[in-house]
Parts: structure tokens; C-alpha cells; sequence
């Protein structure tokens, strides 16, 4: 039970940490928008091609546009965090933050970062193709800034990540801080052993059989623990018999 107890812990602090570039001081930039910014035409799957201070592979991004806003699904996988195959999902809310359409104010929804004001640009895209993000976090006296890359692909040209990576050094950021996200070995979806949620309910792990049928929705890293303990003994009577 201790052992599979660390084991959530590592996870769910990997979720929180994975991204821990630093606070700066000093206020939060205006970046600039992508003109007529239609929030519909992002909906669905992007990849993450590259991103500020991440060392996250196959992390992507899913957008849903709603009557009140527009839900963010940040999908990650944790480097060798454990033997399990364990994706993240961070789940976030964009709204309008004032008169233009792409500048928004981002809130994930966990307690951590609920203490942060953050918010989201979309600097440039062509909806089909390509897009770019920049987020500024404002704490007090205090700053963080993120940047994004991201394809309807998992791959995307050098010379279309140049360009890109030209219009973020515009916009401030340093292009050595991007790191390349690793697309090639990605989990297929019934690969997948936990899928760890954090949602407007903390932690939430949904795990699935090998039918892909949901078999238990836990909330806290205690009744995770149980459940894989439970599995384990469940099988190792199985192969008693």
C-alpha cells in the first residue's frame, strides 16, 4: 500500500512541477493578438510541437468551444515517473478577457492554480495548420510567462517551426527556453493505464479495463492506491488458482 501511495505521489507531483519554470519580477506583458480570432475554429486535437521550460512528451491540447467559453485540455505524458503508462490531463476555462476575442483569461481548474490570474494569447494561426499561445501568470509583484507551439500534426517542418519560433522571439521570448516536445513514442489510447484529471474537483483518476469500460472514477490519490492494491491482489489469487 506505501509503495503504490508513492507511486500516485510521484504522478501528481509530476503534474504540478513538470512545467516549473520560474517567476520574474515585474507585470505581465501585453502580447499581440491574432487578428479576427474565431474561438470555434480551434476545436479539436493539437499537438505540441514546442513549448517554454517543458520536459513533457506527447502533450497535446484539446479545444472545445462552448456557449461561455472555450475549455482547454492540456494531455501530457510524465517522464519516467513510474512503470505504468499515465497520461495527465489538466483541464482549463478561456474567457474574453476584454474587447478582443484572442486575448483571454485562462483559469485551470485546481486549487494550485487558483491563487494565479493568468492569461492566454493566441498570437498567430490558421486554424488548419498551425497556432501559437503565449500565457503570462501574474502573482502579486511577480510574473511567469509560457509560450506554445502547436500542429494539427504530430510533426511539423523545420522551416514552419522557424517561423514560428521567429514570431514568438518578437513577442519576447527566448527561443532556447522552447523545448522540441517528443511526438514519436506516444501511448495509443488503450495503451493507457491511469489517466490522471485535474478538474474543479482536484485529482481525478479514470481508469478502464482492457475493454476500455470504466471501472472506477477515484478522487484522491488514497483511493487510487486501494484500487491498484486491490487489482494486484485480485491477480495474484487468480494466479494462485
Amino acid at each position: 500500500m506505501k509503495m503504490q501511495s508513492s507511486v500516485v505521489l510521484l504522478v501528481l507531483v509530476a503534474a504540478a512541477s513538470v512545467e516549473c519554470h520560474k517567476f520574474r519580477f515585474g507585470n505581465c506583458k501585453n502580447y499581440s493578438p491574432v487578428s479576427n480570432f474565431e474561438p470555434g475554429r480551434m476545436n479539436g486535437t493539437w499537438y505540441v510541437i514546442r513549448k517554454v521550460a517543458t520536459t513533457s512528451t506527447c502533450m497535446s491540447v484539446i479545444y472545445n468551444n462552448t456557449q461561455d467559453y472555450l475549455e482547454m485540455r492540456e494531455i501530457r505524458t510524465p517522464t519516467s515517473v513510474t512503470p505504468f503508462n499515465i497520461i495527465l490531463t489538466n483541464i482549463g476555462k478561456l474567457t474574453t478577457k476584454g474587447n478582443n476575442p484572442a486575448v483571454m483569461n485562462l483559469k485551470w481548474e485546481n486549487v494550485v492554480s487558483n491563487v494565479l490570474k493568468t492569461t492566454y494569447t493566441v498570437v498567430d494561426t490558421d486554424y488548419d495548420n498551425y497556432a501559437i499561445d503565449a500565457e503570462c501568470q501574474s502573482l502579486f509583484f511577480a510574473r511567469r510567462e509560457s509560450a506554445t507551439i502547436l500542429s494539427r500534426t504530430p510533426t511539423m517542418s523545420d522551416a514552419q517551426i522557424e517561423e514560428l519560433l521567429q514570431k514568438l522571439v518578437a513577442q519576447g521570448f527566448d527561443r532556447s527556453s522552447l523545448n522540441a516536445v517528443d511526438q514519436s513514442n506516444c501511448f495509443e489510447p488503450q495503451q493507457v493505464d491511469y489517466n490522471i484529471v485535474v478538474d474543479e474537483d482536484g485529482v481525478r483518476a479514470g481508469l478502464r479495463d482492457e475493454d476500455d469500460v470504466s471501472i472506477v472514477d477515484i478522487r484522491n490519490e488514497q483511493e487510487l492506491a486501494e484500487y491498484i492494491n486491490k487489482t494486484e491482489n485480485e491477480v495474484q489469487q487468480q494466479n494462485g488458482n
